[in-house]
C-alpha cells in the first residue's frame, strides 16, 4: 500500500515582476527619506551658524562690557527723533535722527562714506535681540560735513530673538574704518 506524496509546485514565474515592483518601491521609499533628511540637515545646519553668530556677538558684548577700558559715551553726538529713553519699542522698528560728526564738533563721532558706525539692540543681560545694522546717512554726507552741518540718519531692524528681559538698550555703536574697533557708543534705554 504505497502512499501516494503529493507535490506541491509554485510557479515563481508570476511573481517576479511583482518582485520588481516591490524593488522600485523601496529604492523610491529610500530616495525620498535620503532627500528629506538632507533637506533637514542642511535647514538645521543654517540655524546653528546663524545661532553660532549671534552668541559670537553675545560674547563679544559680554566681553566688551568687562574689559577695563571702557568705551567713550557720546550722548551730544547722535539725536533719536523717534523713540525716548524708557519707550517700549515693537518690531520691526525703523529709527532716525541727526549725528554730528567728528568733523562739525567735538563729540567725535566717526563717519565714513554713507554709513555711520552700527545699530542694535540688547536685552539688560547682554543678548542680541536685533541687529547689528548699519546707521545709513540719509543726505550726501561729504557735502554736509564740509558746511558743518548734522547729518540725517536711518536704520531699520528685525527682531531675531525674544529678549530674556522686560529693559534694554538701544546701542549706537560709532566704529573705526580700519579696524571695525568701537570707537564711540550711545545706549538708549528702551523697554519690550
Amino acid at each position: 500500500m504505497g502512499e501516494e506524496k503529493e507535490h506541491i509546485h509554485i510557479s515563481i514565474k508570476g511573481m517576479r515582476p511583482k518582485i520588481g515592483l516591490f524593488i522600485q518601491i523601496l529604492v523610491s521609499a529610500f530616495i525620498i527619506v535620503s532627500i528629506v533628511f538632507s533637506a533637514m540637515f542642511l535647514l538645521a545646519k543654517k540655524g546653528s551658524e546663524n545661532l553660532l553668530k549671534a552668541e559670537q556677538e553675545n560674547a563679544r558684548l559680554k566681553e566688551e562690557a568687562d574689559s577695563k577700558v571702557a568705551v567713550p559715551v557720546l550722548q551730544c553726538a547722535i539725536e533719536i527723533k523717534d523713540i525716548l529713553a524708557g519707550d517700549k519699542i515693537a518690531f520691526p522698528i525703523s529709527l532716525s535722527g541727526t549725528i554730528n560728526s567728528e568733523i562739525s564738533n567735538s563729540c567725535g563721532w566717526i563717519l565714513y562714506e554713507s554709513v555711520a558706525g552700527n545699530i542694535k539692540i540688547i536685552d539688560i543681560k547682554g543678548n542680541i535681540i536685533a541687529g547689528p545694522e548699519q546707521i545709513k546717512l540719509k543726505d550726501a554726507w561729504l557735502d554736509l560735513l564740509l558746511i558743518q552741518k548734522p547729518i540725517s540718519w536711518i536704520s531699520g531692524l528685525n527682531q531675531i530673538y525674544e529678549p530674556q528681559t522686560t529693559d534694554g538698550i538701544i546701542r549706537f555703536e560709532s566704529t573705526s574704518p580700519a579696524s571695525g574697533e568701537v570707537k564711540y557708543k550711545f545706549d538708549l534705554p528702551v523697554k519690550f
